[in-house]
């Protein structure tokens, strides 16, 4: 099949495949109430969280003016198209490698009002590591870094590099956000990538907590959650 046909067979059918299988999730946002508070205060952010659970907040986040760091590597392509039909903005490029132009491409979609959201440990991995350009966004714009954690009970695992989940129909699904963090502007070399491990440690937490409580009994109760 010719690349740019099997482009357009998955820009016609994945969205609506994830409309559909979406529509029977039972989904959480947590903390609640949080969505509604960042509106009030009109807070835009950038958002982290890791590639193996997109499939939740593509669902969840669709038409909420939020735009997508999608790499131009040919997965990207892909992603980009998906996305577009959901109602998110695709900006395609690194903001570290060729990065410049991918960087003032996202403060222009923020400046129009859009939150901006990253998967750290894409495109290729190595999964559940983050790359610098969500730590460099962040540090260069001044928006607050929101790490995400995405659960879902009962779900397929894929055997990719990221091991991509799917939730079940019916399944259990939480988007858990953490605190935001205020970065320091021009982070550069080591200060860099200690904010990348720190971020990953705080990811790690959060991801854990949020697959202890959607397989809890009674997680539609309040929680105390790690900020």
């Amino acid at each position: 099949m010719k690349k740019e046909t099997l482009h357009s067979l998955v820009e016609a059918l994945g969205p609506p495949l994830i409309r559909l299988l979406g529509s029977t999730w039972r989904f959480r946002m947590l903390p609640e109430g949080v969505e509604e508070q960042q509106k009030r205060k009109g807070q835009l952010s950038i958002f982290a969280f890791w590639h193996a659970g997109m499939l939740v907040p593509a669902y969840s986040e669709r038409f909420k003016k939020i735009a997508i760091i999608v790499s131009k590597h040919q997965d990207g392509e892909f992603i980009a198209r998906v996305v577009k039909r959901l109602g998110f903005v695709p900006v395609r490029g690194s903001s570290t490698r060729g990065g410049r132009a991918a960087m003032m491409r996202t403060l222009k979609v923020a400046a129009k009002g859009h939150n901006i959201a990253f998967t750290p440990d894409g495109p290729r991995g190595p999964r559940h590591q983050v790359q610098r350009g969500v730590i460099f966004a962040a540090s260069r714009s001044g928006l607050p870094l929101v790490a995400c954690a995405v659960a879902s009970w009962p779900h397929w695992r894929l055997r990719s590099w990221d091991r991509f989940t799917i939730p079940k129909p019916f399944a259990k699904t939480i988007i858990l956000e953490g605190a935001p963090l205020h970065l320091p502007p021009d982070l550069d070399g080591e200060a860099l990538d200690a904010e990348c491990r720190a971020l990953e440690e705080r990811m790690r937490v959060l991801t854990a907590e949020a697959r202890r409580i959607v397989r809890s009994r009674n997680w539609e109760t309040s929680v105390t959650l790690p900020r």
